[in-house]
């Protein structure tokens, strides 16, 4: 079952608030029945089945607008707005995610070669209050993950953390090592009880970069109880030490800790 991002505003928006009720409900199915490059195969008789009202193709592109391109000689339909949404960094030819994307989009000559979906050409811009929404869903987005400095996650909430920091292909990856790691451990630092998960993940972003460059050096590799205590670490007193520090910090401390320990 694909899984894709929802705008919660858009109820408050001028475009969903002027559509009756069927064709509301018609413009939430096609969003969610398109393909992934936002392509929705014209079935307006399955759609009128699903949705269970009644709604005519006509009328539909009527209120609709702008909002559908009409392709493959009236097929299909183009959600520019898609792509915008669920892509909000753009397509990068370079990620296997979007390549099949970009060669739908070029099929049908909806995309530029700078891999920019294009808009509906009845207007020939993306409008002011579209870009405002987004800009404004962006700067939403980083106050709440400011504000959010509860103890403890849950996996959607670190979904979405780590995503805007560093993409969703690479931000699923490390969510699910994180939120993995820590509700086996019962969310604990060592063995005290998180304050903050955004902290930790945030320090967790700056040890798998530290992780990463490490791994040419030539270090010896560290076992799994070396690496949590290098973490917990690193949590504790704010620092990036990568494996390659592990050593003279934490072996350090420790033989230290032993000539004193009675």
């Amino acid at each position: 079952m694909a899984k894709r991002f929802t705008d919660t505003e858009k109820w408050k928006k001028p475009f969903i608030r002027n559509l009756s009720a069927p064709y509301k409900l018609l413009w939430l199915y096609i969003c969610d029945d398109c393909d992934h490059a936002g392509i929705w195969q014209v079935d307006i008789d399955v759609a009128r089945i699903r949705i269970g009202e009644q709604i005519t193709e006509r009328e539909a592109l009527k209120f609709f607008g702008d909002k559908v391109i009409r392709i493959d000689e009236g097929n299909k339909w183009y959600i520019p707005s898609f792509i915008d949404f669920q892509y909000p960094s753009g397509l990068n030819p370079d990620n296997k995610a979007h390549g099949g994307i970009i060669k739908v989009l070029q099929k049908y000559n909806l995309i530029d070669d700078e891999f920019k979906p294009l808009v509906s050409p009845l207007y020939g811009a993306m409008d002011m209050d579209k870009e405002m929404d987004m800009d404004k869903d962006k700067v939403m987005v980083k106050k709440k993950l400011a504000e959010n400095t509860n103890a403890k996650c849950n996996f959607e909430q670190a979904l979405e953390y780590f995503s805007f920091r560093i993409g969703l292909e690479q931000g699923k990856i490390e969510a699910e090592k994180f939120f993995n790691y820590y509700e086996s451990n019962g969310w604990k630092v060592g063995k005290n009880p998180m304050k903050s998960w955004t902290h930790a993940a945030n320090t967790w972003l700056i040890n798998s970069k530290q992780y990463a460059k490490g791994t040419t050096n030539n270090h010896r590799k560290l076992n799994k109880h070396e690496l949590e205590e290098l973490r917990n670490h690193n949590y504790v007193f704010s620092t990036s030490y990568g494996e390659g520090d592990f050593d003279r910090i934490c072996r350090g401390k420790n033989e230290e800790s032993k000539l004193y320990h009675i």
